[in-house]
């Protein structure tokens, strides 16, 4: 029998409030369970969601999904806890707590952490490993090529060029002139040991007039050989030919072409380096041997008188006051022996040679290094007749970079000279260069020198001074070839004015290189 409408009325009011009253507890349930995770609790009943999680539904991580899962495990992933990243916003509030709960690691970790942190920006390392290649400092520098276990390079410079003085003596007539330079340089690849062979030559062709051609040719070959810790023995040997200008004061004049001198020398020395102290002990002997001269009226000078060997002893100490500096101590005794035993006017002139020096050695990297020192030169004649040559010494090798690209070196050199005059003892002769080189461009390079030497004659006290000047300019066109322009000038302001003389030269040409 049916029900009156108010009995049913009645009945649906409290069918609703049940289900009012199950919701508002389902929802306050779930209030508490999220406060309870937020805290550090681990609410067991609340469900992981795999919605948003970026697992395919139904994966290993979907726990209602029938993948063979028994309800043992069903159960054991209902009560792992939740990950609020990986969850919906239930609403703003819970979505609010959880943010404050879980706060963000910094963009940027302590830059003086030891451990990178976890969202720092790391250097990504290499797509492909390999290798890389270092930075070259001079693309056009000589690549060369290997020779068994050598490394060979070559060039070859040819220019062509004028000039106001050929002779280069008082009176020289102008005219063009072709120049060939040529060079060699051999390098050992070891793993233990060194040595070197450098070989270079050139020879000045005049193109107009009677000159005769003027070559000059300097070998050396050096070996270094490891006998233990910073102890090594060297050994060299130089072969040097030059020409002897025709106005020098050793030919005493009338002389129509130039004589060719050849200069012979061999050393061996035993050398300690990379302690607090270095030191080393040389011997050497040097040759010289001067060709006959051709004289004005046809006829021939014999220089046999001349010819001589110089043997000497050196003997040097350094002290490492820092990394960078390193004062030192060097003392040379030697004996030179002539072939005859007396010179064209009769006197003897075999000499014993005493070298004194004290300087200071600098190593300052790619900024400064090289060595500069004072001392004292002498030369005393067997014969009586003859005054002891002597004076003070400056010798020096430095190289000095004030910026990059750019480099200057200076040189010393202190030497005494004989001569063939009756009576004289001879002069000592200071040289004095400084030459800047400078990288302009990648593939041009300039470069400007300047000279003075002083000759000073014992007997008389006069003095000449030549005086030299030059600058260039190099451009490679690729690693092999370049083009060249260069202009000089040399100056003699002598003792004797009818000797004084001026040559400018002016001269273009190619360099060659492998």
């Amino acid at each position: 029998m049916p029900l009156p409408a108010s009995d049913r009325l009645s009945r649906r009011h409290c069918v609703h409030a049940a289900f009012v009253a199950a919701l508002c507890l389902a929802m306050a349930w779930s209030e508490a369970a999220l406060a309870q995770r937020v805290d550090g609790g681990t609410p067991g009943a609340l469900l992981r969601p795999s919605i948003g999680s970026g697992e395919a539904a139904g994966g290993e991580d979907d726990i209602f999904s029938d993948g063979g899962i028994g309800q043992e495990e069903r159960d054991a992933k209902l009560a792992e806890p939740i990950d609020l990243q990986r969850t919906l916003p239930l609403s703003d509030d819970a979505q609010g707590r959880a943010e404050s709960a879980s706060a963000e690691p910094p963009v940027a970790s302590d830059p003086d952490a030891l451990v990178p942190g976890p969202r720092d920006n790391l250097r990504m390392g290499a797509v492909e490993p390999g290798v890389a290649s270092p930075a070259e400092a001079d693309p056009f520098l000589p690549t060369g090529f290997r020779a068994g276990t050598w490394q060979v390079f070559t060039r070859l410079d040819q220019a062509l060029g004028y000039t106001n003085n050929t002779s280069s003596v008082a009176g020289g007539k102008p005219g063009s002139f072709s120049r060939t330079k040529a060079g060699l340089t051999m390098r050992s690849d070891w793993a233990r040991h060194e040595a070197s062979v450098e070989a270079n030559g050139s020879v000045d062709h005049f193109l107009s007039g009677e000159e005769k051609d003027i070559p000059q040719v300097d070998v050396t070959g050096a070996l270094r050989l490891d006998l233990i810790d910073g102890v090594a023995a060297n050994l060299r040997a130089t072969y040097n030919y030059s020409t002897e200008a025709t106005n020098s004061d050793a030919l005493g004049g009338g002389v129509s072409e130039r004589p060719g001198v050849n200069a012979f020398g061999a050393s061996a020395e035993i050398a300690r380096s990379g302690g607090k102290v270095d030191f080393s002990l040389r011997g050497s002997a040097d040759r010289t041997l001067y060709d006959v001269a051709t004289t004005t009226g046809g006829g021939l000078l014999d220089q046999a008188d001349r010819d001589n060997t110089l043997y000497q002893a050196t003997a040097r100490a350094g002290y490492g006051v820092s990394e960078a500096m390193r004062p030192f101590v060097q003392a040379a005794i030697g004996r030179r022996i002539h072939d005859l035993t007396v010179d064209r006017n009769g006197e003897k002139r075999d000499s014993t040679r005493y070298d004194l020096q004290v300087g200071l050695a600098v190593d300052l990297g790619e900024k400064l290094r090289g060595e500069a020192s004072v001392g004292y030169l002498a030369e005393v004649f067997d014969d009586s007749g003859l005054r002891t040559l002597a004076t003070p010494s400056f010798n020096a090798n430095l190289v000095w970079s004030p910026e990059r690209e750019t480099q200057v070196t200076f040189t010393a050199a202190t030497s005494l000279s004989g001569s063939t005059t009756a009576g004289e003892s001879g002069s000592s002769v200071q040289d004095i260069g400084v030459e800047v080189e400078r990288h302009i461009r990648e593939r041009l390079t300039g470069h400007a020198d300047a000279g003075l030497q002083i000759e000073t004659f014992d007997a008389t006290g006069d003095r000449d001074f030549t005086w030299t000047a030059g600058a260039g300019l190099k451009y490679w066109i690729n690693r092999f070839m370049g083009v060249t322009a260069d202009v000089g000038y040399e100056r003699l302001d002598s003792s004797d004015p009818a000797s004084s003389y001026e040559a400018a030269t002016v001269m273009v040409g190619v360099s060659l290189q492998r």
